[in-house]
């Protein structure tokens, strides 16, 4: 009889009930919440928002039951190969049955084809009769709407010049002549309370990873917006243009920002 394999989530699960250890008994070491301590335990990967995150808590998750963290993260890696191949062969069933449909296709057109050139007459008489047959019946007849009955209002609109789109060629122009000092509309920074892994996107760019300890803080500018992914609501204390933001967030949770 094969051996079933255990997996990352009930490992550690049985790990913790070992040690005569609750959710909450965890939490008071990872702070971790129970909530996600309890996903991680049903592998409910889709709920992570990023799988850095995920590695993160087995890492800690394993330290808590004192068992190895390498043997955690081995059969997490594992689980995502074999996702990873059943996936694949989805594809490749698909990429098959794709194949199929363009063959038939170009048989049929390869049948029809030599039809026409074996039975030239006949082909040509039988797409006559069905052409006939659907053509639209003639209209009776039809108004020509002679060009001074346009409405007034029409006219009016018509005769509106394009100031606009000139006015935000000329902003744009002006913008462009400026320093690069000026183009930053908003300042952005992070000081940091409590160990917090941090990914930010500045007006839409490339996000950038950080990492923060007590103490450290962050300075940041931007034109339009910052997106912020933080692994702790309550690692860092953030200001935006100089105004403190509030997070409603408890302890430990992840959290998305957009600011402003």
């Amino acid at each position: 009889m094969e051996e079933q394999k255990i997996t990352f989530g009930e490992f550690l699960k049985s790990k913790r009930l070992e040690k005569k250890m609750s959710l909450e008994d965890v939490f008071l070491q990872t702070k971790i919440r129970p909530n996600i301590l309890e996903e991680i335990e049903n592998e409910n990967i889709e709920f992570f928002p990023d799988k850095l995150f995920l590695k993160s808590f087995l890492k800690s998750y394993a330290n808590a039951v004192e068992t190895d963290p390498n043997e955690v993260l081995d059969m997490y890696e594992q689980l995502m190969k074999e996702s990873e191949n059943d996936s694949n062969n989805d594809t490749n069933f698909c990429l098959r049955n794709r194949c199929l449909c363009i063959l038939l296709i170009i048989v049929m057109a390869l049948i029809i084809a030599g039809g026409y050139f074996l039975f030239p007459e006949q082909i040509s008489s039988i797409f006559k009769a069905y052409t006939h047959k659907n053509e639209p019946a003639p209209l009776v007849s039809e108004k020509i709407v002679p060009s001074n009955t346009i409405s007034h209002r029409d006219q009016k609109n018509n005769s509106i010049p394009n100031n606009n789109l000139k006015q935000k060629d000329n902003q744009k122009s002006n913008i462009n002549k400026k320093g690069n000092s000026q183009l930053f509309n908003h300042s952005l920074i992070l000081k940091a309370v409590d160990k917090t892994w941090l990914k930010i996107s500045i007006d839409g760019q490339t996000p950038t990873e950080y990492i923060l300890h007590p103490g450290d803080s962050l300075s940041l500018k931007a034109v339009e917006h910052f997106n912020l992914l933080m692994s702790n609501s309550r690692g860092v204390n953030i200001e935006l243009d100089g105004k403190t933001i509030m997070i409603p967030e408890q302890y430990g949770n992840v959290v998305k920002l957009k600011l402003p």
